[in-house]
Order: structure tokens, then sequence, then C-alpha cells
């Protein structure tokens, strides 16, 4: 290492623990110059390790939500970014950075890069019989492969997932791969096998969680003897922090959370359990929300406000509070959710609340809002190559072309009409070919008004037919209001 490289490196460990983006800025300048003079392991362990992620918190990228800063310090530990790991390092720590390299492309939304290094280290580990980690990143891959497109594949590395987990003796992984296999069996249309798979994931949850509270709760009672000899407002103080983690560990003791949370609760959404997401959103905010980072809360924040819509176009009532629909409180909430999600810095999620606030906008005949938030989901599933996603904007279209056509004059009537039924047969090819059957209710819902608005009767009879089959079957009660609407006009 040269003198000036040194001096840098020496310069930006002032910022140890600097919980600034002018701090990380000046911790990333460090990794330059240290690999840029050949002292890749002093900058891995000294300054991403131990400043950058600071041990197992991922700080940078999870609570500064700089993800992007955090790749590109990732990227100095690589002779091919983000393929080949520098030389300099053991097995284990090149596993560890292609690990790290996969999911942060993944949370990034450059998708198809992050397959690479993800399936390289998924590999390596297998050969090495570290089923803990193989889990982890088989659940990873499993994550990725659902959103480019490849469902199938997503539910092997699923399946694998779990595999892995029951062979190691980490209590939490069995309860979070097995939510997640549901919820690529989910997108699969598999409604039934999902729901399954979730309530076994909370019971192991609810089993584990139930043993470490009641330890705490020993342990507590021991601490609080001696607390309440302190001085009165120290001891006051002490004991609030006691109470709120009692609280947390009750609030998290029957309920998953983090990203296998969220997903259950789409699926419950998909449901119309409107009333079962409330409850376990808003208790998992109050009590835990100083520990779920900027996604945690955004996505908090997003089921929140969705609980609201599926309340609002089921029954026409308030999910939170009580009474009839306070349309702009919704409208609020999704407002508050997206701004979330963009300090976030997760494309994925930031598409799918886009998406939502669309939806939502579309029904109170806010055109021109709900397409620049479709306007923007579709750029980031088109640069990022997430297809479902692109399925859900063109159905998403679909329905805003209609509801325009409904206000129009011939001739502007009709050409909505045929830019509807274009938008359809592309979201109706793109659900087939990836197998995306989740949608495929809400594809014969579209259909079905398609085919009433050009006077084809029996058409959207059969439409509805097959909506109804398959909303009775798995009981999707958020879909019933639509089927009911239309069912009436024919």
């Amino acid at each position: 290492m040269t003198e000036e490289d040194f001096k840098a490196l020496q310069e930006a460990l002032h910022a140890i623990f600097s919980s600034t983006r002018e701090g990380l800025k000046a911790l990333i300048f460090a990794v330059v110059h240290g690999c840029a003079a050949g002292a890749f392991r002093e900058a891995f362990y000294e300054v991403l390790v131990l400043r950058i992620e600071r041990g197992g918190r991922n700080f940078a990228s999870i609570e500064l939500s700089a993800k992007s800063e955090y790749l590109s310090a990732l990227s100095n530990f690589f002779e091919v970014p983000f393929s080949v790991p520098a030389k300099q390092f053991e097995q284990t720590e090149k596993l560890q950075l292609l690990t790290s390299a996969g999911l942060t492309l993944s949370e990034l939304g450059r998708l198809d890069q992050a397959i690479g290094p993800m399936h390289q280290a998924y590999q390596s580990l297998l050969q090495n019989e570290s089923w803990e980690n193989a889990g982890i990143v088989a659940r990873n891959l499993s994550g990725s492969l659902l959103s480019l497109e490849n469902i199938e594949a997503a539910v092997k590395y699923g399946r694998a997932a779990i595999a892995h987990a029951d062979r190691c003796t980490h209590q939490w992984w069995p309860a979070a791969f097995r939510a997640g296999l549901a919820h690529a069996l989910h997108q699969q249309g598999r409604f039934a096998d999902a729901k399954a798979l979730y309530e076994e994931a909370e019971a192991i949850h609810q089993r584990i969680q139930q043993q470490k509270v009641h330890v705490l709760a020993a342990e507590h009672e021991a601490v609080r003897d001696t607390v309440k000899s302190l001085d009165p407002e120290i001891a006051k103080e002490l004991l609030a922090r006691l109470d709120q983690q009692e609280e947390q560990g009750v609030a998290q003791c029957y309920l998953l959370h983090s990203l296998s949370g969220f997903n259950y609760s789409e699926f419950l959404l998909a449901c119309g359990q409107y009333h079962d997401v409330l409850c376990r959103t808003g208790l998992l905010l109050s009590a835990a929300e100083e520990g779920l980072g900027p996604l945690g809360i955004a996505l908090n924040h997003l089921f929140l406000a969705l609980a609201d819509v599926v309340a609002f176009n089921m029954d026409g009532v308030n999910a939170i509070g009580s009474g009839p629909a306070n349309v702009d409180g919704i409208r609020t909430r999704l407002n508050s959710a997206v701004d979330h999600l963009h300090e976030a810095a997760d494309e994925q999620h930031l598409a799918r609340g886009l998406l939502a606030r669309a939806g939502f906008l579309r029904t109170q005949s806010d055109a021109n809002a709900a397409e620049r938030d479709l306007g923007e989901a579709e750029s980031i599933s088109m640069r990022s190559g997430m297809r479902l996603l692109s399925a859900d904007s063109m159905l998403e279209r679909a329905k805003l072309s209609l509801d325009t056509a409904a206000t129009q004059e011939n001739p502007d009537q009709f050409q909505s009409r045929q830019v509807a039924r274009q938008w359809r047969e592309r979201a109706s090819a793109l659900v087939r070919q990836t197998g995306y059957n989740r949608r495929l209710p809400d594809l014969a819902l579209v259909s079905a008004r398609l085919e009433l608005s050009n006077g084809n009767v029996e058409e959207a009879r059969e439409h509805l037919s097959n909506a109804k089959a398959i909303i009775d079957e798995y009981q999707l009660e958020s879909l019933r209001p639509g089927l009911n609407m239309l069912s009436k006009l024919v």
C-alpha cells in the first residue's frame, strides 16, 4: 500500500461509526484506495465488514437505504464484477462476496445480473455441505427468479431451501423458507397449497417465539427486582424499555413478520381478510417500528393502505377506524406508503406500491394520476426484467382504458376499447407464458368486461363462469365485488 493510499484509508477510518451518507462516502473512498493498493483483505475486514456492514447489521444497505453505494463498495473486491472475486480471498470470503452482490443486485431490481453470483455461490455451498447458507441463497434465488418470470424454477429453489433448512439447526429458517415457497405457489395460482404452507410456517414461528417470550419474561422478572432499587427516574426509563421489549415479543409471537409476513398479508388480502391484515400490520408497526428498517416500515404502511383499499372495494368502509370509507384518508395512506418505498430504495416493492395507488386512483376517476404511477411502475419493470410486474401493469392498463371508454363518445370510445383489448391480449400472453396463474381470475374479469362493452354477452358469461369457479373454490373474496357487478349485467 502506498503512503497516499494508507493516509486515505486512515482518514476514512475516523468515520468508524458514522451514521450518515457522507461518512459512508469516506469509507467507500477507503475501500477504493485500499483495493487499488492490493490491500483487499484489510479493506474487506477493516472497512467493509466492520464499518460499512457493521457486522451482521447490513447497516449501509438496510438502515441508510444506500444499496447503490454498498454495491459500489463491493465491486472493488472483484476482478470481474460480480462474478470473479479477487484471488486474494479465501473460498469462504469469495462466497460471502458473491452472496452479498447477488442479494444487493436483486434488491436494486437488477435481477438478470443477480442470478449469476447467487447461483455460483449456491453451487459452492452445496459442495461444502453448508446447508444453512445454501438454504438462504436458495430462498433468495427463488425470490429473484419469481420476479423475473421463472415461477417453476422459483418453486424448485423454494423447495430446496426448505430441504436445506430442515438439515440445519437454525430455528427460524424452516418457517421463513416455507413462507417463501408459499409466496411462489401463490403466484403460480396454487392457492390451497400456498395457504397450507403459510399456516404451517406461522405455526412453526409461533412455537419458537413462544419459547423465546417465556425465557425473556423470566429474565426480565429477575432484572426488574434489581432495577427497582435504582434511582426512580433511571428505574422508570429502564422499566419502560423492558415493557417495550415484552410488548414487541408478544406482538411477534403469533405473527410471521418481515418479508414472510408481508407476503402472507398479500395472500390474505387476496382472500378479502383485510381485518386480519390490519391487525397484523398495525400491531407489528406499533410494537417494532424502530427495528424494522426503512423497507420494513414502508411495507407496513403499504399494507395498511392496501387493507383500506380492499375494505373500500368490498364493503365501502374503512379498514382503519369505522364508518363509511374516507377516500381522502385512503389516498393519504397510499401516498405515505409510496413515499416510504421511495426512501427505502427497493424498486420491486416500489413498483407494487405504485400499481396499488394507480388502481385506486383509477377507481376515483383520476386517470392522469393513475397514468403517472403506471408509467413509473412500467419503467421499473422494464429495466429490471420483472415480467410479473409487467403483467400486472398490462392488466391495470386494460382496466384504465375500459374506464376511459365508459366516459367517451364514439369514435373515441371505440378506440379506447381497442386499446383495452390490446392490453388484455398482451397480459393474457404473458400470464400464460410465465405460469402467473394467480392472475387468471383477474384476467377473466377484465375479459368479461371487455366483451360486455362490445355487446358480446355470451362470451362475457363464459369468462365470468371461469372467474367464478376460481373465486369460489379458493375464496378470493377481494375479487367478488367485481364478479357480482359484472354478473348483474349479463
